[in-house]
């Protein structure tokens, strides 16, 4: 039994290429792709890099009318003989396709004679049988193409590949156009929203699914990462942008009426470009990953830009000939929703930022020549070293976790604590930092003493409003990076220059506290100075004050825009007792349940300050941090606010994990998950 199979024109993932293949040889396959393959999607945190964007599509699994064919699930667990695989497999084919997962390995044409084979399971289409094999398609050596695959091996295959497996049969051999369905998935792109079309996406993945522009910014910025990380670029999600570029040319053909002739060639125009742009984008990566050399990186964010534009003015263009076919209230709701878009930069094409004459972009090069200097003279450091400790006039200590000047202070959440005391009383501070005093009693050096950065000092030089900071190896005497500070009424900026990387802060400041920090970092230091600034690659912080001017909070939004609480004095003062009586009540609910035994003596050790907690069973450390993780306070919401620790015991390689909740008026503990070895979960 041989059923008629094409190669599709567009090829994305294993499943929708192998329908696809089923209706180009029906010849119906036009009007699914221009009704569909539209609206893109990626997932904001990639838990899985084999499928983490793609086109949103109706769940075809679950509504049969969206296509002209009628998915039947089995379960691979009932076969127990290869025997009866085959049977099952031939017997399947009477009626249609078969769509299941098998194990490549098995496989000659999925391996060049280079490869070293392994096992690795894959979505396979299989469209007909021989008399000893049967006939099928997949991806080979990354092109879409068809094998065969004899009984026994196709048999073995499917033992060791996942469990997925459909008989596929044709119910009919039409397919609409949908204007409609077009148009939703248009809007559904300019709103990043994905209402049009329901599937899983929709189910278990909501928060973390992004789509339309959004997800193509996504897409971008993980290209990004890659290159900064030099890591391999997933070419799958550019092959993606490119097959919607291709299928929006041919679909403003294929969609050609009225409305469309005016601009008709000026759209056309723009498909053309964008096609162009993101075929010399996948072009630029494939070699990339090929010669692992991360060239051209002002060329690769260009590019990304490019795309970001012509797709931007293609969808505009398209919203015009939408208008005429919408009501009064969907236009001025819609055109609200894209202007809103292009103000808030969601549509962002010119995200390279230039520095702009605020910022003085030769203290870069003075920062360089400093740690160039340093770099070949490893005795000017020892030098300054002996020098600062026999010439200072003071010495002053203090805890590794606080800090004695304000800016530091406000940098890193950490309280004014220390005094000024005797060298000799300092050497017994090893945990702390010591800081060393000149005669105008500026300081000069720090020494680390504690554990986590116990081999590092820093060095301070002074020129006007000028401080340079030298950060230096103890041990070796070598230079880890220069910072140079330049302190303003109203701004504190910080250049920094390392082996690895060179960074950029900008404080404001309001009455002489900080208000906000922008971060921004680069490693590529063949970029020129005046363009190397990228809104994608920044970081913001920012600081929050009660009235009495006490820093409360600092909070963090990274370049993939996630906040983080990376400073908070809230829970200081909150009854350290209390929090221990009620962590023990779940931890006696552990024991009760698993492997602990009630004999076992717990100690529990909080620290607010630092937020840090050390679980102790029968003096074995089994957790000894906590993270506040995020929450973001406002002014207006000082009464609600809410700190919390997480916290993770170990106990017999099994991982509890917990979960305390402190507000102002109230605590609460809960023990929201307890994950064992064998992925039993229950919840408390």
């Amino acid at each position: 039994m041989i059923h008629k199979f094409s190669i599709p024109k567009f090829q994305t993932y294993p499943d929708m290429t192998g329908i696809l293949g089923i209706l180009t040889a029906l010849g119906i396959e036009k009007n699914w792709i221009y009704n569909n393959y539209l609206l893109l999607w990626s997932y904001k945190k990639i838990d899985d890099d084999n499928y983490w964007c793609d086109f949103k599509q109706g769940d075809y699994l679950i509504d049969n009318s969206i296509l002209p064919l009628k998915f039947i699930e089995f379960d691979k667990k009932f076969f127990n003989s290869k025997r009866e695989v085959i049977t099952f497999l031939k017997k399947l084919l009477r009626n249609g396709y078969i769509l299941t997962d098998l194990d490549t390995f098995y496989f000659d044409e999925w391996w060049s004679n280079e490869s070293i084979r392994e096992h690795n399971s894959h979505t396979v289409m299989i469209f007909g049988d021989t008399e000893e094999e049967f006939l099928c398609a997949d991806f080979l050596k990354s092109k879409y193409g068809l094998f065969s695959g004899k009984y026994m091996d196709i048999a073995e295959a499917f033992f060791r590949g996942n469990n997925k497996i459909y008989g596929i049969e044709i119910t009919n051999t039409k397919l609409e156009k949908n204007n409609d369905l077009l148009k939703k998935q248009i809007i559904d792109f300019i709103h990043c929203s994905g209402n049009t079309v329901t599937n899983f996406l929709n189910l278990y993945t909501y928060e973390n699914t992004l789509y339309g522009f959004e997800a193509l910014k996504n897409i971008f910025l993980k290209i990004k990462i890659c290159f900064e990380k030099r890591e391999f670029i997933d070419l799958r999600s550019i092959q993606i942008i490119l097959i919607f570029a291709r299928i929006m040319k041919e679909r403003v053909i294929f969609w050609n009426n009225n409305s469309l002739t005016k601009k008709y060639d000026y759209i056309m125009d723009i498909c053309v470009k964008l096609e162009s742009k993101v075929f010399n984008l996948l072009i630029l990566c494939m070699k990339i990953n090929y010669k692992k050399k991360y060239t051209n990186k002002k060329y690769i964010y260009r590019l990304t830009d490019d795309i970001l534009r012509e797709t931007t003015l293609l969808f505009e263009e398209l919203l015009e000939c939408l208008d005429i076919e919408l009501s009064e209230v969907e236009k001025d709701i819609l055109w609200k929703n894209w202007d809103k878009l292009k103000k808030d930069r969601v549509i962002m094409h010119g995200c390279r930022k230039a520095i702009g004459d605020e910022i003085n972009i030769s203290f870069f090069r003075k920062v360089k020549v400093k740690f160039d200097d340093c770099l070949n003279k490893p005795n000017k450091l020892e030098t300054m070293i002996y020098n600062i400790k026999n010439e200072c006039i003071a010495i002053y200590t203090n805890d590794f976790w606080k800090n004695v000047f304000q800016f530091d202070i406000e940098e890193n959440g950490f309280e004014k604590n220390g005094k000024i005391i005797s060298e000799k009383e300092c050497n017994n501070q090893v945990s702390e930092k010591v800081y060393f005093f000149d005669a105008q009693k500026r300081i000069k050096m720090i020494e680390y003493k504690n554990k986590f950065m116990k081999n590092i000092y820093l060095i301070y030089e002074y020129e006007g409003n000028h401080i340079i900071r030298y950060k230096v190896d103890k041990e070796s005497k070598t230079i880890h990076q220069v910072l140079f500070d330049i302190h303003n009424k109203d701004k504190e900026i910080q250049y920094i220059y390392a082996e690895e990387y060179k960074k950029l802060i900008m404080y404001e400041l309001k009455k002489g506290r900080k208000k906000r920090a922008l971060i921004y970092k680069t490693s590529d230091f063949n970029m020129p100075d005046n363009i190397w600034i990228d809104n994608n690659w920044s970081e913001n912080q920012e600081y929050i004050y009660n009235s009495k001017n006490e820093l409360l909070q600092i909070i963090r939004t990274d370049y993939e825009k996630n906040n983080q609480l990376i400073y908070s004095n809230l829970g200081r003062h909150l009854n350290e007792g209390l929090i221990k009586e009620q962590f023990k009540v779940i931890l006696n609910s552990i024991i009760q349940r698993k492997n602990i035994k009630k004999s076992d003596r717990i100690v529990i050790n909080f620290n607010t300050s630092i937020h840090t907690v050390t679980v102790k069973i029968n003096n074995e450390i089994y957790d000894s941090m906590s993270f506040l993780e995020e929450y973001k306070l406002y002014r207006e919401a000082l009464n609600r606010f809410t700190t919390i620790f997480s916290i993770e015991i170990f106990k017999y390689n099994k991982l509890y994990k917990l979960n305390i909740f402190l507000t102002v008026n109230n605590l609460k503990v809960v023990l929201e998950k307890q994950i064992l070895n064998d992925k039993t979960i229950f919840y408390r």
